[in-house]
């Protein structure tokens, strides 16, 4: 009877460890899962600071030209003014 009552109890913690483990096969493919998704967002979201920061250098690229006509024609307005 105590032998019977030994594997009993015995096959009832090999089947709560087995439940454990289970669980932590699945928590582990979860955040396997998660990490995935993060990388995949992180690269998505290097792409898009990178177009952001091409963006921005078009701009002060413009920027500048456009202050380097206005600075141009009010030179060559002002020489005029003078030159009258």
């Amino acid at each position: 009877m105590f032998l019977f009552q030994n594997m009993i109890k015995a096959a009832n913690e090999t089947d709560k460890q087995q439940t454990i483990v289970k669980l932590h096969e699945q928590s582990k493919k979860t955040l396997e899962q998660e990490i995935l998704n993060y990388r995949d967002e992180a690269q998505k979201q290097r792409k898009i600071i990178y177009q952001l920061e091409k963006e921005r250098d078009r701009y002060i690229n413009e920027a500048s030209e456009l202050t380097k006509k206005v600075q141009h024609t009010h030179t060559h307005t002002h020489t005029l003014a003078i030159a009258q």
